[in-house]
């Protein structure tokens, strides 16, 4: 399961989760908890295959840099 600081999504609003200029891997991270509505068909299947993966009870992880 992956981790992340209330602080650090603390003052965020829908719009910065929706952006188009986040990187892929912030993406990725904000379907997964469910904070950013998929905006493209791309992002649609990404968060098909991640609620899948949830389903089958696989841990789901998003490297970052």
């Amino acid at each position: 399961m992956t981790y992340i600081s209330p602080k650090f999504l603390s003052g965020k609003n829908q719009e910065y989760y929706n952006s188009m200029d986040l990187d892929d891997d912030l993406i990725g991270l904000y379907l997964t908890l469910g904070r950013r509505k998929p905006q493209n068909d791309y992002e649609r299947e990404l968060l098909a295959e991640i609620q899948k993966m949830k389903a089958e009870g696989v841990g789901i992880e998003f490297p970052f840099n």
